[in-house]
């Protein structure tokens, strides 16, 4: 039996964010992007532990800041097909 390095789906390099608000986050997306969820963890108090988001099939995983992994900045360069109806949609999800 072969084991995949890669898992069907992915690619090599997956970014992975470490977020304030990983619920506002994927709300966000969804709402800007048509994202969905492909896999979510959450602790017992309800915070999402691990979150896994596709985004025009790229994944994009991220999990809630903590004391420990505190919230890094970052980019992401996401291709969409009309630039100006995406911007649209992310305005009125709420982007700045």
């Amino acid at each position: 039996m072969t084991i995949k390095p890669i898992p069907d789906g992915y690619t090599a390099v997956t970014p992975y964010l470490i977020v304030k608000d990983p619920d506002a986050l994927i709300a966000f997306m969804k709402k800007a992007f048509g994202a969905t969820v492909a896999d979510e963890h959450r602790t017992p108090d309800g915070t999402i532990a691990h979150a896994d988001v596709v985004v025009g099939g790229a994944h994009v995983m991220m999990g809630q800041a903590s004391e420990k992994w505190p919230e890094k900045t970052g980019s992401i360069m996401v291709y969409v097909p009309d630039a100006d109806s995406t911007y649209q949609a992310a305005l009125a999800a709420g982007a700045t």
